[in-house]
């Protein structure tokens, strides 16, 4: 079972019901990484709050740390996910969600690029984990890697649910994205070359051969996240998950998210 957190966004009022163009209230799905749940990215979701979009905010148990033990069958499917993640938006009235993932609810994201890419109207990835996941890399890092017992992340690498979520409840293989399986929307990508998890130089030259524009986050402007069906951004200096200690950076992720869904309204009218 998965809670969630649900923003009616401004326009409380309103539905999909209520607009030719469903986009203008197609809501925000933000799926949290390993850690400690939503707490950490509560920078984050005060600025996409300001941009006034409803907001569903899944809380995924099984990869948040300090929890009671839970049976390993918890652990949702890739169809069970993605199933879950249409029903949310249909509870609410929304047909379709501009997604965004960070490490490891980027793995959710990667599930409805390919059993629900009809539900999504752009999507975003945060130090994403499925891309390049043919290399080693994760796997190493996060499950053979001893973590230091002098670092707080050692304790949540350590927590007993998450290392059965990764170790015997991951589904590599339909983890695993490529740029051919994301489907034809708007789509941004960041992140960050220190990553410890991520093998960021591979994936940022894998991008570039895909023609991807790429720019550093420290010099990024608003135009880059219009570019492309897929654009990529840096955080250069950064490890995983570091844009979530500043402020000054969720602002400019939530910019990139007010393009994606103005790219997507200017694409559903040419296409009326």
């Amino acid at each position: 079972q998965i809670n969630y957190y649900y923003h009616p966004g401004l326009a409380a009022s309103n539905t999909a019901d209520d607009h030719d163009d469903a986009v203008d209230v197609a809501p925000i799905v933000f799926c949290h990484g390993i850690g400690i749940g939503l707490i950490v990215y509560l920078p984050l979701i005060d600025e996409l709050l300001k941009l006034g979009r409803p907001i569903l905010l899944p809380e995924i148990p099984y990869v948040s740390g300090f929890r009671p033990w839970q049976s390993p069958y918890s652990v949702l499917s890739p169809a069970a996910v993605s199933s879950t993640l249409t029903a949310m938006l249909a509870s609410h009235g929304y047909f379709h969600g501009v997604f965004m993932g960070h490490s490891y609810g980027t793995s959710w994201l990667s599930y409805m690029c390919k059993y629900a890419p009809n539900v999504m109207a752009a999507v975003l990835f945060l130090d994403p984990i499925c891309f390049c996941l043919h290399y080693a890399y994760l796997t190493k890092s996060f499950v053979y890697h001893r973590p230091d017992p002098g670092i707080s992340s050692y304790m949540v690498r350590t927590d007993v649910m998450i290392n059965w979520t990764i170790q015997r409840s991951f589904p590599w293989t339909r983890v695993a994205l490529f740029t051919e399986q994301i489907p034809d929307i708007p789509c941004s990508v960041f992140l960050s070359d220190l990553d410890a998890l991520v093998p960021a130089a591979k994936a940022e030259k894998y991008f570039r051969s895909k023609g991807a524009p790429i720019a550093d986050f420290s010099d990024v402007r608003k135009e880059h996240f219009a570019k492309g069906p897929i654009n990529v951004t840096v955080f250069r200096g950064d490890r995983h998950g570091d844009w979530t200690e500043r402020n000054c950076t969720s602002v400019k992720i939530a910019e990139a998210v007010e393009v994606l869904f103005s790219k997507v309204r200017t694409e559903s009218r040419k296409d009326q």
